[in-house]
This record gives structure tokens, C-alpha cells and sequence, in this order.
């Protein structure tokens, strides 16, 4: 498949070949060669990361991922509560050095934790960082420890929650205060019978996709949002 992306004044066309993923194994990487061209279609990150996206929307469908939401939901925290956990949470990473909260640990270990980090994580070549929130943006995993707990205020979670309606989005490629590297955030709506009740996000490292497209970190930085 050909696809044509508007970068910098310059058409180039990307023509991807990809493999089916089998279910929670990571799809192979797609075969790249970028030229110029003079078709007309503008950068699109859906196109370049589609393999990736396909993965994660089946991933968030794995029982782990499923049953992590669904008992964290159940808790039903009030804001405050979350709020105050958010608060000691950021506070434990200011101490130097930074000390570990019994809860941080607990979200880098559970069930859902180990499941991204062997799904995603060992892939350190692609993705900086994952994390899965309720349907009120409170971390139920997250590795490694994000900078803060609540993710309920942050374009990534809000923007793919949608008020419970659940879409796909692709935040900008940004340098990431977590993680300490640029980075796009991938955020993917958890569904139950159709209901979005939580959100899974990942970070895939620009070193990735730099190495994919061949554009430099200036050209990268101008590509816009995306959400579907």
C-alpha cells in the first residue's frame, strides 16, 4: 500500500507492507521506503503507526486489561480521594531521591502492569512508557512511574474518553517530562459492550519513528493532533 504525507513543501509517499499480528503478539514492522513525490495528501500518523494502533486495540481488549478497569471503577473514588493520592504521589517523586509510595510500586507490579510491560515495554526500541486509567482518569497501571496520578485533566486521557463515547487519539510529538525523551502519546478507549470505561496510553519514542520517515525532529514537532 502507497500513502503520500505533506512534509516541510515536500510530497512523499510511504509504502508500507504489513503483517497480520497474531492476538497480544506484536505485529512485525512494516517495510518503508520514503521519496518524493507529487501527490497530495498531508502527514498522517494514523498511516505510519496503523500497525501499531490495530495492536493496542486488541491488547485493551485482553482480560487482564478488561478486569483491571472494571474492578478499579468499582471502587468508585471521589475526586477528593483522588486528588489526595495525586498529591502524595507527586510529592514522593520530588525527594531526592525519589521514593517509591507503596501504591506506585503496587501499579508497576499488578497483573495489567506485567501484561504491558511483556506486551510493550521490552521493546525499548518503540515505546517509552504505558499506562492504563479509569474512567475517571486515576492510574491503574503505569509503567514507568508517570509523573502524576490523576490523568483525568490531560488532553490524552480527555480527548479519548470522549465523555464516554471513546475514541482513538495521537497527541503531538513532545518532549515528555516523564519518560525524559520526545515521545507521541498513543491513547486507546477501553470498552465494555460498547461503553468506554477506562483508557490505556502509550508512548512511542521519536527515535522510532524518526528512523521510519526520515524527517528531522523540527518537521516531526509540526505534525499536528489526531483523533478518530
Amino acid at each position: 500500500m502507497t500513502r503520500h504525507f505533506l512534509v516541510a513543501g515536500l510530497w512523499l509517499s510511504v509504502i508500507t507492507i504489513t503483517t497480520v499480528p497474531q492476538a497480544f503478539s506484536q505485529p512485525s514492522l512494516p517495510m518503508l521506503k520514503v521519496h518524493l513525490s507529487n501527490q497530495s495528501n498531508p502527514l498522517d500518523l494514523r498511516d505510519v503507526l496503523s500497525h501499531k494502533i490495530q495492536f493496542l486495540k486488541n491488547l485493551v481488549k485482553h482480560p487482564d486489561i478488561l478486569q483491571a478497569v472494571q474492578q478499579h471503577n468499582a471502587q468508585a473514588l471521589s475526586l477528593a480521594e483522588i486528588q489526595q493520592r495525586d498529591a502524595a504521589w507527586r510529592a514522593a517523586l520530588l525527594r531526592q531521591p525519589p521514593q517509591l509510595t507503596a501504591l506506585q510500586q503496587s501499579l508497576q507490579n499488578n497483573r495489567a502492569a506485567q501484561l504491558l510491560r511483556q506486551t510493550l515495554l521490552l521493546d525499548t526500541v518503540v515505546y517509552s512508557e504505558a499506562f492504563l486509567a479509569d474512567a475517571q482518569g486515576a492510574n491503574i497501571a503505569a509503567y514507568p512511574v508517570t509523573s502524576d496520578y490523576w490523568q483525568g485533566d490531560e488532553k490524552k486521557w480527555l480527548r479519548c474518553f470522549n465523555q464516554g463515547q471513546g475514541r482513538v487519539f495521537i497527541g503531538p510529538i513532545a518532549f515528555d517530562h516523564s519518560t525524559r525523551i520526545h515521545s507521541v502519546h498513543i491513547s486507546i478507549p477501553v470498552k465494555v459492550q460498547q461503553q468506554t470505561v477506562g483508557v490505556l496510553v502509550v508512548g512511542v519514542k521519536l527515535n522510532y519513528i524518526e528512523t521510519l520517515l526520515s524527517m528531522s525532529l523540527q518537521e516531526l514537532l509540526d505534525v499536528p493532533i489526531q483523533e478518530f
